[in-house]
């Protein structure tokens, strides 16, 4: 179970079964080049829309097109992966995002910006397949440690991505998009030659014969139904995942919006405190995750991490000042929420999803994460112009509050093995 494993870090788990399992590295990685090219594109959104002009709803509309893709691919490549096998949907999603970083710079005008969103969110729908990847090479007792992996290389890609982007933005904003074009090749010539499949042609011809699913809202929401009745606990789970996700869309969409306007910071500034969410979130996941499970359990993680992000959330607007030592010490505590919750959640939703259908389970719970990052920014976008600045952040603070109050009515219904699965087999 969970709470009873030995756990060490994410880091020490990876360089003690370096020879055992390289795959561990060579996905870590893989995932890791890639959102470094994220994380250097997603702080400079904004100032680069307001440059044509967009309003507060056109800047967050930028996200929302993003998600829109990622919301109706997500179930299509996360099941395309349990059928096809999960490297060649990682391959092919890398190229796309190659193609899309290269719209991105070259941008001239917004519709063009508007054009590389959507090829980037077609294309970086591809977390379902990776999170199938980790599933496919850790045991149910190491699980929560494996999707911490995907949350450290988030967190240090947001170290690095968001510097570069501020780092290079004074140079124009085609620079940031060709670095992020050049990790993308880098990323393509790793993953060719270090990135072995994970699930392979034996296992998936043993696995049952599905249909493939069809890219679209109406698969995902087919899917979900399907959920509903076959797997409650799973459902279940993944409606209080949503919440949370859309919470955070609503924030991450306004943030740097309330940063422009109303502290006056510019792009480079925003990208270093995109880089200390980074941090936070590589230090949590990458190296103490696994502990903290060990000691308190995935379900107090859950909820201390959602209390912790409330809080934020709440403090945040109210620092109408601009005194910079609050704004960190907030930034950090919003961080250290998500970083405690998502490894967590995640890993409860892998592991009550059935063998043969972790792709296509984990991608709509990622197409329902892009759901709510399509409704977020519109929202937020819509408040902050309409409502005040402060309006995001607080009615985010409710969304987190209600996924707690979803979160500790689950706990208390459900059977505790279907948060602590027994050690496998050997």
């Amino acid at each position: 179970m969970f709470e009873n494993q030995r756990a060490p870090s994410i880091f020490v788990l990876l360089l003690s079964e370096m020879n055992r399992k390289p795959s561990l590295i060579a996905i870590f990685l893989t995932i890791f080049i890639d959102l470094i090219g994220f994380g250097i594109v997603i702080p400079l959104l904004p100032f680069y829309a307001l440059d044509y002009q967009a309003s507060a709803l056109e800047v967050t509309l930028l996200s929302t097109v993003f998600s829109l893709m990622q919301f109706i691919f997500a179930p299509f490549w996360g099941s395309l992966s349990d059928r096809f096998g999960r490297r060649p949907i990682l391959l092919f999603s890398i190229v796309g995002n190659l193609v899309s970083y290269t719209v991105f710079a070259f941008a001239g005008s917004l519709w063009v910006l508007f054009l590389s969103r959507i090829m980037a969110g077609t294309f970086s729908a591809n977390f379902g397949a990776a999170q199938a990847y980790i599933a496919d090479i850790t045991t149910q007792e190491n699980r929560s440690k494996g999707m911490g992996l995907v949350g450290a290389a988030f967190g240090l890609g947001f170290i690095f991505g968001p510097a570069i982007g501020g780092i290079l933005s004074p140079y124009g904003f085609e620079v940031p998009g060709l670095a992020a074009v050049g990790l993308c090749l880098v990323n393509l010539f790793f993953a060719w030659f270090f990135l072995p499949e994970s699930y392979p042609k034996e296992a998936r011809e043993k696995a049952p014969r599905q249909k493939t699913a069809k890219p679209g809202p109406l698969t995902l929401f087919r899917n979900v139904l399907i959920l509903k009745t076959d797997r409650k606990h799973t459902f279940t789970l993944i409606m209080f995942f949503f919440l949370t996700v859309l919470a955070h869309a609503v924030y991450e969409s306004t943030f740097a919006l309330l940063m422009a306007t109303q502290m006056k910071f510019d792009a480079r500034q925003v990208g270093y405190l995109f880089t200390l969410v980074g941090v936070t979130t590589a230090v949590i996941q990458g190296g103490l995750i696994g502990k903290l499970t060990q000691y308190f359990g995935s379900r107090k993680l859950i909820v201390t991490g959602l209390l912790l992000a409330s809080a934020a959330l709440l403090i945040l607007p109210l620092n109408t000042a601009g005194s910079l030592s609050l704004l960190i010490a907030v930034t950090v505590l919003y961080a250290l929420g998500l970083a405690l919750f998502s490894p967590s959640a995640n890993a409860l939703i892998s592991t009550s999803a059935g063998e043969h259908e972790q792709g296509k389970v984990m991608g709509i719970s990622q197409g329902f994460a892009s759901l709510g990052r399509i409704i977020g920014p519109i929202w937020g976008g819509l408040a902050f112009g309409t409502l005040g600045p402060a309006a995001p952040f607080h009615s985010s603070a409710a969304l987190m509050i209600l996924s707690l109050a979803l979160t500790w009515w689950y706990f208390s219904k459900e059977p505790a093995q279907v948060h602590h699965p027994k050690k496998e087999s050997a």
